[in-house]
Formats: C-alpha cells, sequence, structure tokens
C-alpha cells in the first residue's frame, strides 16, 4: 500500500512539473547548443544572457530574419539593464532605432527593412533577484490601410472610425 501510493505520489508530482513548464530556457550555460535555437527563432535580433520564452504567451510565424509574432521573454536581470541592452544591442545588428520611452513600462520601437520591432520591458518583480519581462511584436511594416485616395482625411461613407 505505501509503495502504491508513493508511486501515485511520485507519478503526480512528475505530470505536475511537466504541466507547468511553459517557458524555453536559452541559457549561455548550454553554450553553442542553444545559440542555433535562438538564430533559427529570432535571427538577427540580439537577446540578452539567460532568457526564457513563455511559450503560452508567445506566437512565432516564421523564423530566423522573417519571422513575425509576439513572444514574451523573461529575462534575469533588471528593466534598466534590460533596457540598455536593445537599446545598444539592436542597432549593432541594423536595426533603426524609431522611439524610445524609459519609464516603470519602456518601450523601444526599431525598424529593419521591411520589419518593425516593438519591445516592450516592465519589471518581472522577481521575489529572488532582479527580473524582467518583454515583450516583443515583430511586424511587416506594411500591416496598415493603404492611404485613401481623396485628401479629404474624411470617411467613406458607412465606414465605422476606428
Amino acid at each position: 500500500m505505501t509503495k502504491t501510493l508513493f508511486l501515485s505520489l511520485a507519478i503526480s508530482i512528475l505530470l505536475v512539473s511537466c504541466a507547468s513548464n511553459s517557458t524555453t530556457s536559452f541559457s549561455s550555460g548550454q553554450g553553442d547548443a542553444v545559440d542555433p535555437v535562438k538564430s533559427q527563432l529570432f535571427g538577427d535580433m540580439p537577446l540578452p544572457p539567460n532568457i526564457k520564452l513563455n511559450n503560452d504567451h508567445s506566437m512565432i510565424l516564421g523564423g530566423g530574419n522573417n519571422w513575425a509574432g509576439h513572444v514574451e521573454l523573461i529575462a534575469k536581470q533588471s528593466l534598466t539593464d534590460t533596457y540598455v541592452f536593445f537599446k545598444n544591442q539592436f542597432p549593432g545588428a541594423g536595426w533603426q532605432l524609431v522611439s524610445a520611452t524609459k519609464s516603470k513600462s519602456s518601450l523601444l520601437v526599431f525598424i529593419k527593412g521591411e520589419r518593425t520591432a516593438t519591445i516592450e520591458i516592465s519589471d518581472g518583480g522577481g521575489l529572488i533577484g532582479d527580473s524582467s519581462v518583454i515583450v516583443l511584436t515583430v511586424a511587416p511594416k506594411d500591416t496598415l490601410d493603404p492611404p485613401a485616395s481623396s485628401s479629404s482625411g474624411t470617411l467613406p461613407s458607412g465606414q465605422p472610425a476606428q
């Protein structure tokens, strides 16, 4: 009876731990095995060391230098350090800084070619040490409706305002 109870408990703990693990770790401690995965997913976007990808809050379409989507990353560094990392590292990878706002929820906007990357950084509220949450949204620049043919700026008849 004790063996059965112990075995049931062990299996339950294993299932719960597998079900609750919704992050993918990109730890620099794993060496070269991680770098190909990072470059396949994120291409030319430098990422802070020791980050985790929150799979439950992410959607990646494509890969490499042509992916689009929305990802949530968890960094093991402060909001300020994460902000400085992106502000300094993205231009080195060919991304042009368009806008930057530093506050409790910081926002950086970059463009490169026909793509736009928006990086929102907030405090991760880590109980043990600093952490930050990064929401990285990447999309083609031409996702807006084409400009209206009339120069009056009014909406076409029957169209709701957006």
